[in-house]
């Protein structure tokens, strides 16, 4: 009997050691939970990553929007591990679940566009429509919000499928249905460029002209008299674009940085209409602003401008100061994202006016940088934006190699690029470089496949262009040499 009681307490002290490394697997709620599942989807750790999200689905099965929330993680991790038989089965769950009547238009949205990524576009668009329809004459500023991003969604998959009357139908809905007296300036502001986007030019610019009319300090009436200008010099109307540029330097002459591009806008529309007089002297406006300017972004900005006019002389002068301003960022504030930021200014804009010395410098600086600086950051927005600085690093780096006729060094850069980012909205982008890259190489049936692989991800531009790439190889008339 003795023994007995002396086994049952041997199993039941095990039993007691054992509960602390059981709750330590078992997350105890929502917070502990995801936490658990980002952090080990961030450090690649992906099979843990699907446990800790499966965990939180069970936990939380009927908290209608963390579920969906959880699911949407869960296909991002199935996707990154080409899980494509996981991701059609959680699919057709969620299409057979959702929406139910407690789904509110996050929800709603949230689905949309899960669906419009992993497959099921048709559902997706069904979603997208519904909002759209059904939110046509709301007052609350969130809903229109949501219902003009549906929009946008909707018309883009439109424009994917050259589906151009139904892209002309919803716009002919957005105009009779949704009353900008009922907005917030920023969501008239996305609505005009829906309507500029999908060929709707002169209600965008009447929006447009609206925004900009308002009176006082408005963010988006910046924005619009900006965008105006940009519209007329995309139309040639150098008059307009003038107009549009001097409004916003004389409407807001504080906002220095932006006054420097407003003249250098106008400097272009005069260089355009052959008015070189005109041009100097308006050069002469953005010497003395940027000089008085210690910002080593506006004036590179404004070396860049004067390359692009032909006056290298100045644009290496003006460079080389903004050279100094930067690396004082660098020398004052080494190993921080303030430096990465100016390291990366200094490559893009090396390129620009041809010193490409310091692009290969700056470009090895991030490079050395990145791994310590991502692993420092603690704010999610923080890691992203050094990842986003450390991906374009690659992508200027590649075309100035390219523009070098060095090839064989660009198609290693944008191997990278693709490898280390696989679904960068830039992607395509990358792979049509390759493909150049191996063109310029004599490689011409790596050429063909890379061009015949390039994806419609976007606006498809770089789709059109490797059509293009692909019809000139096909005519003989490539010369192995990298276009220009």
């Amino acid at each position: 009997m003795t023994a007995r009681r002396a086994q049952v307490g041997l199993s039941l002290a095990l039993l007691l050691l054992s509960i602390p490394l059981l709750v330590s697997e078992a997350p105890a709620g929502e917070k502990e939970c995801l936490t658990q599942g980002l952090s080990a989807e961030r450090d690649k750790n992906y099979a843990q990553a699907i446990t800790r999200y499966q965990q939180c689905l069970s936990l939380f099965s009927q908290q209608i929007k963390t579920s969906i929330s959880i699911y949407q993680k869960l296909l991002r991790v199935y996707q990154v591990q080409g899980q494509t038989e996981e991701i059609q089965r959680v699919v057709s769950y969620l299409k057979a679940t959702y929406p139910t009547p407690e789904c509110d238009l996050k929800d709603l949205e949230r689905l949309a566009h899960m669906y419009l990524e992993y497959g099921a576009e048709a559902d997706g668009r069904q979603l997208l429509a519904r909002i759209v329809s059904e939110h046509a004459t709301s007052q609350r500023p969130e809903e229109i919000k949501v219902a003009l991003r549906a929009a946008s969604k909707l018309l883009a998959s439109y424009e994917k499928h050259g589906e151009r009357e139904a892209q002309a139908q919803l716009i002919g809905h957005l105009q009779r249905h949704y009353p900008t007296r009922a907005f917030e300036t920023k969501d008239t502001y996305d609505l005009a460029v829906i309507y500029l986007k999908y060929e709707d030019v002169e209600a965008g610019k009447a929006l447009l002209q609206w925004i900009a009319e308002r009176p006082g300090d408005d963010a988006f009436a910046k924005k619009a008299l900006f965008l105006l200008g940009r519209k007329a010099m995309a139309a040639r109307d150098c008059e307009a674009a003038i107009r549009h540029y001097r409004a916003y330097i004389e409407r807001y002459p504080q906002n220095l940085f932006y006054v420097q591009k407003a003249y250098q806008r106008i400097v272009s529309c005069h260089w355009a209409a052959g008015r070189k007089e005109l041009a100097e002297e308006e050069l002469k406006q953005i010497a003395d602003i940027v000089n008085g300017i210690a910002d080593y972004r506006s004036q590179m900005n404004f070396a860049r401008d004067l390359h692009w006019k032909g006056k290298h002389a100045l644009a290496q002068a003006t460079f080389a100061s903004a050279l100094a301003l930067a690396n004082q960022v660098i020398e004052t504030q080494p190993g921080s994202y303030e430096a990465m930021k100016a390291y990366y200014e200094m490559e893009r804009h090396g390129h620009a006016v041809g010193r490409y010395d310091v692009v290969e410098q700056a470009a090895a600086a991030i490079a050395s940088e990145f791994e310590t600086l991502r692993g420092q950051a603690r704010d999610p927005g923080l890691k992203s934006a050094i990842e986003q600085i450390t991906s374009q690093s690659y992508l200027w780096l590649g075309k100035t190699r390219q523009d070098q006729g060095r090839h064989a060094e660009a198609a290693v850069i944008y191997e990278e690029f693709r490898f280390r980012y696989p679904k960068h909205k830039d992607h395509d982008y990358a792979t049509y470089e390759l493909s150049r890259a191996h063109e310029g190489l004599g490689h011409m049936d790596q050429a063909v496949q890379l061009y015949q692989s390039v994806g419609d991800g976007g606006d498809g531009v770089w789709k059109k262009e490797a059509a293009k790439r692909l019809k000139s190889v096909s005519d003989g008339s490539s010369t192995g040499v990298r276009p220009r």
